[in-house]
């Protein structure tokens, strides 16, 4: 749904799919990507916070293009 330009039902597929594999990060940087499409910060940086560290570089740099700031330091190692 995502490369159709379905960005919420692609979000929406992704958190399903999420709560079964929450460390597929090949979802996680869909849903990641979609959410910053969507300008939706706080879906973004949570994402952002549950990706690798090669990932979020990219992660970072999609959401910039689309005006969404999300930063490492806002993650908790909770999450990491």
């Amino acid at each position: 749904r995502y490369f159709e330009g379905d960005l919420k039902r692609a979000l929406a597929i992704c958190e399903a799919v999420l709560q079964v594999r929450p460390k597929d990060q090949k979802i996680r940087a869909v849903a990641g990507a979609a959410a910053c499409k969507l300008r939706l910060r706080p879906a973004a940086q949570r994402h952002h916070c549950y990706l690798g560290a090669s990932r979020r570089l990219m992660h970072q740099r999609v959401c910039a293009k689309h005006g969404v700031k999300v930063s490492s330091k806002a993650c908790s190692k909770a999450s990491r």
